[in-house]
């Protein structure tokens, strides 16, 4: 084939790829999505960041196979690099920035092959293919060392922006490090106490400016707590943990209630421990409750407690298997209804506070003889036992509530208040 008829092949094609380039910009965000977990839920900002890189890569690369020019470095206001920037922001790994790219390299370079195969009237040599896969390789290779570069300058604005002890050096003091005069240097943090770990995020995925770290460095005022150590995840997260000066109840009160009502943050707690395996156990458990924080049936209550979640951290981490046995505990009780959801709620409350009805009416709000109506209800409509199964069915009953949840339901008039911290540390560790 003669190189005038190979560039008008190529011409053609590309001119049929940018016809669409809304369409296969879908299609190769659907594909990203479909290899990186992260990017299934995101919030609009960070999703319109996306669309937008997808679609100047099409435009960029399919465009450029027209004449197969090397690639200049994109300039500072790419969409590519924008979203190398907003990922930097987030506090993702760069690697898993440039996977995104490598992700597009290879969709699009089998889409253009895919797409020149139509076109062509005879099977491509390999002495046409291989230039173009060069030139592919070589524009992926200028686009990865730019974005590598934003992605790293946005860490590093982020970092300077919000403050705090930077992530490497918790990650050092959680996974390496084991001389605590080190640690102590390193985190400005005194290890000999009693710690409680805490994960505070934005409830509507954005913090302007070091909003978030200021409010975090305000707990040194309360009472229960007598120092503070922040480290920022990015800019609407930090892992923080505080020295305990006065009990765990009061301390996860004052400070879920003073994160929600100031700035509507939410905050996920581990348990309180002593000395540098408290520092690390508590940090594992707020972020493990951090994380079924983000579960359906959590979905906007503003803090979380590990010892209220540790079941449900555990099942979902085998979800496939945990929600069908949960279901079959369950039976009829766990039906989708408000009538079923009420009963769900209040047994779970009343196998919480050790089976006593006084204190089950107390935490929903309703009629001590209430309580023991639903609960005999309840009860009837289980799949299984509860004589002999009661372990099991307070875990199927705490996995439903945070994992699955109860959407729409008005099953307990006093849970708005609970959600504000009234309950959390009920009970001390």
């Amino acid at each position: 084939m003669s190189a005038d008829r190979w560039r008008s092949v190529r011409t053609t094609v590309a001119k049929r790829m940018l016809a669409r380039h809304t369409t296969l910009a879908q299609e190769l965000t659907s594909a990203i999505k479909a290899r990186m977990p992260e990017f299934r839920k995101i919030d609009p900002g960070l999703q319109r960041t996306l669309d937008e890189m997808t679609r100047h890569v099409i435009q960029v690369t399919v465009g450029g196979l027209i004449d197969l020019k090397p690639c200049p470095p994109p300039p500072p206001t790419s969409p590519t690099l924008a979203f190398a920037r907003r990922m930097g922001e987030r506090g993702l790994p760069a690697y898993r920035t440039v996977l995104v790219g490598q992700i597009a390299q290879r969709w699009l370079l089998n889409r253009m092959l895919a797409e020149l195969e139509l076109a062509l009237p005879e099977p491509a040599s390999l002495d046409l293919v291989v230039p173009m896969v060069t030139w592919q390789l070589s524009c992926f290779s200028v686009l990865d060392d730019a974005v590598g570069e934003q992605h790293m300058m946005a860490q590093e604005r982020t970092r300077a922006k919000v403050g705090g002890i930077a992530p490497e050096d918790v990650a050092f003091a959680l996974e390496v490090a084991e001389d605590v005069d080190q640690i102590e240097a390193l985190l400005h943090y005194v290890l000999d106490a009693r710690h409680l770990g805490l994960v505070v995020w934005s409830q509507h995925g954005t913090v302007r400016g070091n909003r978030l770290v200021r409010i975090v460095r305000a707990l040194r005022q309360l009472g229960p707590v007598d120092d503070v150590v922040v480290s920022p995840r990015d800019l609407v997260s930090v892992h923080a943990w505080v020295s305990l000066g006065g009990p765990v109840r009061q301390a996860t009160t004052q400070i879920s209630r003073a994160l929600w009502t100031t700035a509507e943050l939410r905050v996920s707690f581990g348990e309180p421990a002593h000395g540098l395996v408290g520092f690390r156990s508590t940090h594992y458990q707020a972020v493990a409750a951090h994380d079924v924080a983000q579960l359906p049936g959590s979905i906007g209550e503003p803090a979380v407690r590990y010892r209220d979640v540790a079941v449900t951290s555990l099942l979902s981490r085998h979800a496939g298997e945990s929600q069908p046995w949960v279901l079959s505990v369950l039976g009829e009780l766990g039906t989708e209804c408000d009538d079923r959801a009420r009963l769900r709620e209040t047994l779970r409350v009343y196998l919480e506070v050790g089976e006593n009805a006084s204190a089950a009416a107390t935490r929903l709000f309703v009629h001590r003889n209430t309580v023991k109506y639903r609960v005999a209800r309840a009860i009837d409509e289980l799949g299984v036992s509860f004589e002999t199964n009661r372990l099991a069915v307070a875990a199927a009953l705490n996995y439903h509530h945070y994992a699955i949840g109860d959407h729409g339901s008005n099953i307990a008039p006093g849970r708005t208040a609970a959600l504000r911290g009234t309950d959390l540390g009920e009970g001390e560790s």
